[in-house]
């Protein structure tokens, strides 16, 4: 739908379809003057308005790009461009953006055997597909990472998809996206264990009051680096300054650990400057509702056909 062209990157603004007539928008990070192919980096948003655009998100696809990645930052339904809940003559939202409108999606999909947690999962599934179809991404080296919501859909999609190779997960929580059609606690435990051996890193903000939370959810993976015969090395948490949020210390947290394991440790882990985009640029459509653009599926008419 358009490209930002600069000096060291392209942004291509892309739509898909992850299901039939079912739009996704996300952005695509290409670095310029690097040989080809390159490992590939799903961004899964967490819980902001602008989700892929919102300002932290965004930074994270800018830091890796420029440390010669590939990118794909995806916008989640009920996010970004893909609002459910508005008014197409005024453009305001009936429900607020993020969790309200995954509550309002993911309650009635229980009754049609589906989970905002399934059809956020499927989405990155689809999302995979396109960068593993690209030519300048390596289809061996695909990493994830994403904070908050996004941290716990870079768990479900490392743990559903066996080509994700690294993950990197912040701040790993959602109120829907934690909660399954089998339940919570143990089914999250279980879902998690198809994770290892693959390397998963924890990002907690050490003013957070999370690190127990998340190191628990750690300490039940780890049996199964250990059951497999692996390091248990490749599962860690590691505490960095700040709070719930994916500032510059989660994401040079992150840049280091995909360096570490796709054999990319010159590239370092410092963060170089960057210079972020408007929320209007990054945009796919013209009026910032895939829904209004598009027409198309929403969660709600696909849930009305199962029914």
């Amino acid at each position: 739908m358009g490209k930002l062209d600069r000096p060291d990157y392209v942004i291509e603004k892309l739509i898909f379809e992850s299901q039939p007539g079912y739009h996704c928008t996300a952005n695509f990070y290409v670095p310029k003057r690097r040989e080809f192919p390159r490992p590939g980096v799903l961004v899964t948003s967490g819980h902001s308005g602008p989700a892929k655009a919102y300002v932290l998100y965004h930074s994270v696809a800018l830091g890796l790009v420029l440390k010669g990645y590939v990118v794909l930052a995806l916008d989640p339904t009920g996010q970004g461009e893909r609002s459910e809940y508005f008014d197409p003559e005024t453009g305001k939202h009936l429900v607020p953006l993020c969790v309200s409108q995954h509550h309002y999606l993911a309650r009635p999909s229980w009754l049609v055997g589906r989970s905002l947690a399934g059809y956020r999962t499927w989405d990155c599934i689809r999302a995979v597909d396109y960068l593993t179809s690209r030519p300048e991404v390596d289809p061996e080296k695909i990493g994830v990472t994403g904070n908050s919501g996004g941290g716990i859909m870079a768990l479900l999609i490392t743990a559903a998809d066996p080509r994700v190779k690294v993950c990197a997960a912040a701040h790993p929580g959602g109120s829907m996206e934690g909660t399954y059609l089998a339940g919570q606690y143990l089914i999250r435990t279980e879902i998690y264990s198809l994770i290892p051996p693959r390397p998963c890193l924890m990002i907690v903000g050490d003013k957070s009051g999370e690190q127990r939370g998340h190191q628990d959810k750690l300490d039940h993976m780890l049996r199964f680096y250990e059951g497999l015969g692996v390091d248990k090395s490749r599962g860690q948490l590691v505490l960095v300054d700040g709070f719930h949020d994916m500032k510059q210390p989660k994401r040079e947290a992150c840049y280091a650990w995909l360096n570490k394991w796709f054999k990319r440790e010159s590239e370092g882990g410092k963060e170089p400057p960057l210079q972020p985009h408007s929320v209007e640029e990054l945009n796919c459509t013209k009026t910032g509702y895939v829904l209004s653009d598009l027409g198309g599926e929403s969660g709600q008419t696909i849930n009305a056909k199962l029914a």
